[in-house]
C-alpha cells in the first residue's frame, strides 16, 4: 500500500514538472525547439510509475483481509437498521479507470515528445547543409 502511494507521488512530481517545463518554455520562446531527449524517457518513467500506483488493486490487505471492513461490517450487523453490504472482491472502479486513462496519456506524451526531438534534430541537420558553402575551396 505504502508503494502504490509512492508511485503514485513520483509520477505527479516527475510528470507535472516536466510538464509545466514544457509549458513554461513554449511560452518563453516559442519560435525555438527546446525537446530533449530526457523529456520523452521521463514521460515514460512517469508512464511507468503510475501504473505501478495500480499495485494497490493487487494488496491483500486491502481487498480480503482488511480489518476495517470487517469492523465496519460488525457494527453494521449490530446496528440492524442500517443495510449495508460490502463486497467481497476488488473491483475496478473510477479512480482506477482514470489511472488506466493516465497511463495511455503519459505513454503518448513520451511517444510525442521522442517524435518532436528526432524531427527537431533532422531539421537542425538541414539548417546545418544549408550554411555549407556550394562550392568547396575559393574560385579565384
Amino acid at each position: 500500500m505504502k508503494s502504490a502511494r509512492v508511485f503514485s507521488i513520483l509520477a505527479l512530481v516527475l510528470g507535472g514538472t516536466f510538464f509545466f517545463s514544457n509549458l513554461i518554455s513554449g511560452c518563453v520562446t516559442p519560435n525555438r525547439r527546446t525537446n530533449t531527449r530526457s523529456e520523452g524517457v521521463a514521460y515514460l518513467l512517469t508512464c511507468l510509475f503510475q501504473g505501478l500506483s495500480l499495485l494497490l488493486l493487487n494488496s491483500p490487505t486491502v481487498c480480503t483481509n482488511n480489518q476495517l471492513i470487517t469492523q465496519l461490517q460488525s457494527e453494521v450487523e449490530a446496528a440492524k437498521n442500517v443495510e449495508i453490504d460490502f463486497n467481497e472482491t476488488c473491483a475496478i472502479s473510477t479512480g482506477a479507470r482514470c489511472c488506466i486513462a493516465a497511463i495511455v496519456f503519459w505513454f503518448l506524451a513520451a511517444l510525442t515528445s521522442c517524435q518532436a526531438t528526432s524531427a527537431g534534430r533532422k531539421e537542425e541537420e538541414g539548417e546545418k547543409n544549408l550554411r555549407d558553402p556550394l562550392i568547396d575551396g575559393d574560385i579565384l
